[in-house]
């Protein structure tokens, strides 16, 4: 079982799942293997997209940035700010991703 009073030092793959976001901010739920062993693979936890590490300001006009839309089942990495399972967010898309 992994320490969680050190989320922050980690990285952990993770699997985008299909539940839409209900607040509407652009959330991914994504299931975590590593810290979620015991609970179904339809179940994770809300991720901040944050694939692009330039972006710093929600869509603001006269501001641009990148978005990457994410698809269910994409493989991704998810890291915390802090030691609190609500601060997760997707730091990177693992491409090429092939299951065994």
């Amino acid at each position: 079982m992994p320490d969680i009073n050190n989320l922050r030092e980690k990285e952990f793959p993770g699997t985008v799942l299909k539940e839409i976001d209900p607040t509407h901010r652009g959330r991914y739920k994504v299931h975590i293997p590593e810290l979620m062993p015991h609970i179904d693979k339809t179940q994770g936890i809300w991720c901040r997209n944050h694939t692009h590490s330039w972006r710093i300001t929600n869509s603001v006009p006269g501001y641009a940035g990148q978005y990457f839309p994410l698809q269910e089942n994409m493989k991704v990495i998810v890291k915390f700010f802090s030691n609190d399972f609500n601060t997760g967010y997707i730091d990177r898309i693992i491409s090429d991703y092939v299951e065994n």
